[in-house]
């Protein structure tokens, strides 16, 4: 029983570490993206700079993903966003997988008021882009099992 049990949990990590692999490669693409957006200007590329991810397994960062674009205020939109990144990562606690995708000036939200695409339009293929990456860990684990 004990190898069994041993067996199933060293499956059972894989799983857990592919299903990592899957938000991040997925978080990745739709910050791509967002910062692709060509609906506002980013005169300091501060807003831009701030467009990024995190992903957390069990309260503990693993992955962050944020590049400063070429401006003046690229340095601090990349702290701005990862701050407020990790800090709603945190706010989520010991949870098994926490992935978060931000823009981190606090003027995000009026650029969005004003109709124009910062973040929100690059959420809607979010759940495909997951499905797709889910779908290679299923292929993956379904090959490893036979082979």
């Amino acid at each position: 029983m004990d190898d069994i049990r041993k067996r199933v949990y060293a499956q059972r990590d894989k799983f857990i570490e592919a299903s990592m692999e899957a938000f991040k490669l997925a978080c990745i693409k739709m910050v791509d993206r967002a910062k692709q957006t060509n609906t506002y200007m980013d005169q300091t590329h501060a807003l831009r700079s701030s467009i990024g991810c995190v992903l957390y397994h069990k309260g503990v960062e693993v992955f962050n993903y944020f590049k400063a674009e070429d401006g003046e205020g690229s340095t601090e939109g990349v702290e701005k966003g990862l701050a407020l990144a990790r800090k709603i990562a945190e706010e989520a606690g010991n949870k098994l997988i926490v992935a978060v995708v931000v823009a981190g000036m606090d003027y995000a939200v009026y650029v969005e008021a004003k109709g124009r695409d910062v973040l929100t339009g690059s959420t809607h293929q979010f759940a495909d882009d997951l499905k797709d990456e889910f779908e290679n860990v299923k292929y993956a684990f379904y090959e490893h099992l036979i082979g």
